[in-house]
């Protein structure tokens, strides 16, 4: 009885250790499995692979607030390059351009400067940072209006004379943008964007959507706080218009081509 017993336990003991085999190997399957979501959904875990030439063809915009970190930028702009597109702008807003305060100049500044041929909303949404984006992508793509280097140099003068935007700023003719915030919200920081601004920064990247510019409005984790540029670029319905977050990681950075990708499609 003994004997049996041995081979009795020896037989559970395999038993037990080929469960315990077969629950390891389901546990380490699902990680796998969770990387097989779409690019949207992608965590810092699982760096999604960015197709060679992703971005051929591709005019690309960056533009950053004033709360997005500059090595975060500027390895997005290494990112869009490696990927085959080419960075025809750089706007860098500054701290005045969201403040609220300010918000009545910049929009008679936008006013005033409105270049010939292009055309400002006409409904009740007069958010001046949407203003600003429909003039921005109106200049960067539309063929049929008579606007060219010299009109687009002139508008980024008056922004950057009144100092909305940095003097080093420049913008090019370009097929998509990327908007890029910074991290999480704090209304005591001097570059904070919460509450109001942060709908500002979100309403840049509208007013380049409906110009036909699709616009990737990423940020740094944390940024999809409540009402944060991310938060509030999530509650608009224009079309092609996409957030990222975890900006500052590789996995954001890699999902920000994607989806530049995506939005793409057929250009």
């Amino acid at each position: 009885m003994k004997k049996g017993n041995g081979i009795a336990l020896s037989i559970a003991a395999v038993c037990i250790a080929l469960g315990a085999g077969i629950i390891t190997g389901g546990t380490l399957v699902a990680p796998q499995g969770s990387q097989m979501g779409t690019a949207a959904h992608v965590t810092e875990e699982a760096v999604p692979e960015v197709p060679a030439r992703a971005l051929a063809g591709r005019k690309v915009l960056i533009i950053a607030t004033p709360a997005a970190n500059r090595d975060t930028v500027a390895v997005i702009q290494k990112q869009v390059t490696a990927a085959a597109g080419r960075v025809t702008g750089l706007i860098t807003l500054t701290p005045k351009f969201t403040a609220t305060e300010n918000d009545a100049e910049l929009s008679t500044l936008i006013t005033n400067a409105l270049p010939q041929g292009i055309e400002l909303p006409t409904d009740r949404d007069q958010n001046s940072g949407r203003l600003t984006g429909v003039i921005v992508g109106s200049l960067a793509v539309k063929p049929n209006n008579p606007v060219g280097d010299e009109a687009r140099s002139a508008f980024m003068d008056r922004l950057a004379a009144n100092g909305f935007i940095t003097q080093d700023s420049f913008l090019g003719k370009a097929n998509s943008a990327i908007l890029i915030s910074g991290g999480a919200a704090n209304g005591a920081a001097p570059n904070s964007e919460d509450g109001a601004r942060g709908v500002t920064i979100a309403k840049v990247g509208q007013g380049l959507a409906e110009c036909k510019v699709p616009t990737v409005v990423a940020g740094a984790a944390g940024a999809e706080q409540v009402n944060g540029p991310l938060s509030a670029a999530r509650l608009l319905t224009v079309k092609g218009l996409a957030t990222v977050t975890n900006a500052n990681k590789k996995s954001g950075q890699a999902n920000i081509v994607l989806r530049v990708t995506e939005l793409t499609q057929g250009m």
